[in-house]
């Protein structure tokens, strides 16, 4: 199409599209005005005679009109042609400035999917077998580098490895602008397949490109889409979690070229395999999630890896695996119970949890008016008079769990408390079925019932507690979330559920708020009732348990049966789990490559959860090889009592993070987690041809996006360029063939129709 073009308008478009066409005359342009004007009005005057003596007189008008225009048309040309038209564009003039191109060493340029040859062998085979990089010496001094994390000079092609760990774009180009500061730098050529995997911001570069008049012309090379892959794009968990929790890993993976077959997801803990899930693959680069549940158990840090067996013919397995990092928590956190009366509900439950190690359940069981029955207190003045009237008090809990106990139970000033201890502080909060819950217990106008996920009011007093038998079924939502997970196999989980007794007590809701999340429902006469919802609130989350006899479950199945201690050991670690120390490190993951930013995020309260934005934040990172780099946070001015920072990891290994914080000499807390770098390539991860970044920076610096075969044709266009050193030339039209062409055409047309009208 444009040797088309080229044939017909004797230059290339791109000459068109940097240029503009005016006329090369001393005539004033009145002059053929004036001309154009005295000639249409012959015209008109001699088809007028003409016409009106044949037989066509009835069609004059539209005989009138064609004629005219065919005739004007033809004068018109003639006219434009005697105006000499030209192109003027700038151009540069030869061997006068600097062309450098810039070559991707990366690992990337490794794969096989350019024609089925290497990315950096069909760069190695057009430079070294095709006229371009004569045709670009003959036009510029040209400059060779190669690029991965750090630019180099080469001397020829044959210097790239296709090592390089990253594809560094940013970091190359304006190691370019910085060396070529003061020399006549007028184009940088691109040969890359654009998978920027260090910074993809690029609006300071554009900006200094756009500043110097320097052009960027990118050669994309590679698909854009991977055919016959599987990528693992992402595996992920809790970060922290305590032993003998049942969790969850949410696997992200893309794949093409494999639609219909089955995969089989393998997750494994510290390299032992815990367990195979076969899945079936979508294809045509839909991206999937699957969710892989499993048991956590031991102690200290586990290392997962999520992976997938290559398929025969794929062009890339080494993409195939993903890894996260669980750390156990030793922290204990505390739950502070509350019961209204003695039940078999609250027995159980503390049955249940007497023996786990990890939580610490204290229990305040109200015996009497003003009288309470302590269990798991620290100490003698712990909860001595009831229930916390300060937030000092309330606030070094991680949850709070109400039993059958009236709102009236608890002052304003308490209940208020509480929706803070869940909105502020970011606790977990439960309310049990009961005599003296929900709407029976007449929380419906308090504010405890902001925080609840079901809605409150729908039932009078004194008929929202049922007695009837039940069946709690697991809905879709229910069968995935980690509060019901009873065993880590789906299937054996979903059984569990299906032989747990029916409930024979609970209190009726119906309805759940917007954002909650329904776990389980019973059916009955009088329609489905709600048994068991969850939502987020504020930093914290709360969950309504309707049912008031689980024990049931206890006491309903065989003796070596677990599932009651094992719900309500996995719903307090899920209760628990959000809520925050004083100083708290995320990572934005826990599994990185070499060269990677990892970003820190450290968010710091004071002891009652407000934020802090004056402190003394330090991070100590202990790296593989054990000597410690000190990195310092700043505050971030976006977000309140968040503090970031940065470090990049050259070697391979397990790091540990350690982060502490300070205000005025005194000591807010400390937080450490550890993250993973591992062996494999960043590289080979969305490695397809980021065409759309290259498209973008070629545009926005006034350049050109070609694929390797239109390339041959760079050389010429580079020639033409709005440069500073750019000079202007006047490049003739009047000879064009499209002209010679179109005139040919309308004198045919024209004989055509006299003829036509017998007027030859």
């Amino acid at each position: 199409m444009d040797a088309f073009f080229q044939f017909l308008f004797k230059y290339r478009w791109i000459v068109f599209r940097r240029g503009h066409i005016g006329f090369d005359t001393p005539l004033p342009v009145y002059s053929f005005i004036l001309l154009a004007l005295l000639f249409l009005g012959a015209t008109l005057f001699t088809y007028r005679k003409q016409l009106s003596m044949t037989q066509w007189e009835h069609h004059l008008p539209v005989c009138r009109l064609l004629l005219v225009i065919l005739r004007a048309t033809v004068f018109l040309l003639v006219l434009i042609t005697l105006a000499r038209p030209v192109l003027r564009v700038p151009t540069l003039l030869p061997r006068e400035n600097i062309a450098v191109l810039l070559l991707d060493d990366s690992r990337s340029m490794t794969l096989s999917d350019e024609g089925g040859q290497q990315r950096l062998s069909a760069v190695k085979t057009f430079l070294k077998h095709s006229n371009f990089l004569a045709e670009v010496n003959k036009r510029f001094r040209v400059r060779l580098l190669k690029f991965s994390k750090k630019t180099e000079r080469i001397d020829s092609v044959e210097s790239l490895k296709g090592e390089g760990e990253i594809t560094g774009l940013k970091i190359a180009l304006d190691s370019v602008l910085t060396n070529f500061e003061t020399e006549p730098l007028s184009s940088v050529i691109l040969f890359t397949d654009g998978a920027e995997n260090v910074s993809p911001e690029f609006g300071s570069i554009v900006h200094r490109f756009q500043q110097k008049g320097i052009a960027l012309y990118t050669c994309g090379v590679g698909r854009t889409s991977m055919s016959k892959d599987i990528e693992l794009l992402d595996a992920n968990s809790v970060r922290t979690a305590l032993a003998e929790s049942i969790l969850t890993a949410d696997v992200t993976l893309r794949s093409d070229g494999f639609e219909g077959k089955t995969a089989n997801l393998e997750l494994r803990e510290d390299g032992r395999l815990l367990q195979t899930k076969p899945v079936r693959l979508e294809g045509n680069q839909g991206v999937q999630t699957f969710k892989v549940q499993f048991a956590f158990n031991g102690t200290g840090l586990k290392q997962y890896t999520v992976s997938t067996s290559p398929f025969p013919g794929e062009v890339n397995p080494w993409n195939n695996s993903r890894g996260f990092l669980i750390q156990m928590d030793e922290s204990k956190p505390k739950v502070l119970y509350i019961e209204g009366a003695p039940r078999w509900e609250f027995k159980f439950i503390r049955q249940a949890l007497e023996q786990d190690k990890r939580i610490r359940l204290l229990t305040l069981l109200r015996t009497s008016s003003n009288k309470f029955y302590r269990q798991g207190i620290e100490s003698e003045d712990a909860l001595a008079t009831g229930f916390p009237t300060t937030r000092e008090e309330l606030f070094p809990y991680q949850a709070l769990i109400l039993g059958s106990v009236e709102s009236s139970f608890f002052s304003k000033e308490q209940q208020a408390m509480i929706v803070d201890f869940v909105g502020e502080r970011g606790a977990g909060f439960m309310m049990l079925g009961g005599k003296n819950s929900f709407d029976e217990g007449k929380y419906a106008n308090s504010p405890i019932a902001d925080i609840l996920p079901v809605v409150l009011g729908n039932r009078q007093t004194g008929s929202s507690y049922l007695s009837q038998p039940l069946k709690l079924g697991l809905t879709e939502h229910g069968k995935r979330h980690p509060l019901t997970q009873l065993s880590p196999e789906e299937s054996q989980n979903e059984t569990r559920w299906r032989q747990l007794p029916n409930v024979e007590e609970f209190n009726w809701i119906n309805q759940v708020k917007s954002g909650a999340i329904v776990l389980a429902t019973g059916k009955s006469d009088r329609g489905t009732a709600v048994l068991f919802a969850v939502q987020r609130f504020g930093r914290g989350r709360t969950v309504a348990f309707m049912p008031s006899d689980s024990w049931h479950w206890q006491m309903g199945m065989p003796h070596e049966d677990d599932s009651h201690e094992v719900f309500w050991r996995q719903g307090l670690r899920w209760l628990v789990s959000s809520s925050p120390s004083q100083v708290n490190v995320e990572l934005n993951k826990s599994t990185f490559f070499r060269h990677e930013t990892i970003q820190i995020r450290t968010i710091v309260y004071d002891s009652l959860y407000k934020y802090v934005n004056a402190a003394t934040v330090m991070t100590t990172i202990v790296p593989p090889s054990g000597n410690p780099v000190t990195v310092p946070l700043r505050w971030s001015h976006d977000q309140e009592g968040l503090y970031t920072g940065e470090y990049e990891p050259a070697e391979p290994g397990l790091f540990k993070v350690e982060v502490s914080a300070t205000q005025n000499d005194k000591n807010l807390g400390r937080s450490e987690c550890h993250f993973f770098v591992s062996q494999d390539s960043l590289e080979f991860y969305n490695a397809g041809q980021n065409r759309e970044i290259l498209e973008r920076l070629a545009q926005e610096t006034g350049g050109q996006y070609y694929s390797l075969a239109q390339a041959v044709h760079l050389p010429e266009e580079m020639s033409y360029a709005s440069h500073p050193n750019a000079v202007p030339q006047t490049l003739a039209l009047w000879d064009m063939p499209a002209l010679f062409l179109l005139l040919c055409t309308l004198l045919i047309a024209e004989w055509s129709l006299r003829k036509r009208v017998r007027l030859l």
